[in-house]
């Protein structure tokens, strides 16, 4: 290849000669022609050796938008197990409330009940003591003279203002007034 080259160059060289009036250098010309030519090769053999610049910011786009899809996956998993946390809590606690609603409810009617029971009970036990009242009741009606029996040994107290105020009123006064109110 490099003697291929040398000899484009001198064809290049040698047109440009009969081209170019006589005042120019040839030399100038070589350096022209060769520099042109290496530089052309350059650029077909650097994307293997050195990538452009171009290249690089492409495949380093293309790394970026991966790792930034596996982070959004990522994160879009840790949202949806931690919304299918919230709802199992969430679900949990209102069948927890339910269950207490419903023990509460539970218990206001066990103790309705209850008090249902115990205003019968207090019934049935006035509805006995006033039958038990009235049977003792007759049997004092009935049984008059035996009561004199209890009168004979009862404790007689006197009660002394009651004899006092007999006494004023067989007498014929008034009832003494505290200053004026009273009558």
């Amino acid at each position: 290849r490099k003697q291929g080259s040398k000899m484009s160059v001198a064809l290049v060289v040698s047109a440009l000669s009969l081209v170019l009036p006589s005042g120019t250098s040839t030399m100038a010309v070589v350096q022209l022609a060769v520099s042109q030519r290496p530089s052309a090769t350059l650029q077909s053999e650097q994307p293997a050796v050195f990538p452009r610049s171009s290249m690089l910011v492409a495949d380093s786009l293309d790394d970026l938008a991966a790792e930034q899809q596996a982070k959004d996956a990522a994160l879009a998993a840790k949202k949806r197990a931690f919304q299918k946390a919230q709802a199992e809590k969430q679900a949990k606690e209102q069948a927890e409330y339910e269950a207490n609603l419903k023990r509460v409810e539970e218990t206001k009617a066990r103790a309705e009940e209850a008090k249902a029971i115990q205003a019968a009970k207090v019934a049935a036990a006035a509805e006995a003591r006033a039958a038990k009242d009235a049977a003792k009741g007759m049997a004092q009606a009935s049984g008059k003279g035996d009561s004199s029996k209890s009168e004979k040994y009862a404790v007689q107290t006197v009660n002394a203002r009651a004899e006092r105020i007999a006494a004023r009123k067989a007498a014929g006064e008034e009832a003494p007034t505290f200053f004026g109110i009273g009558q």
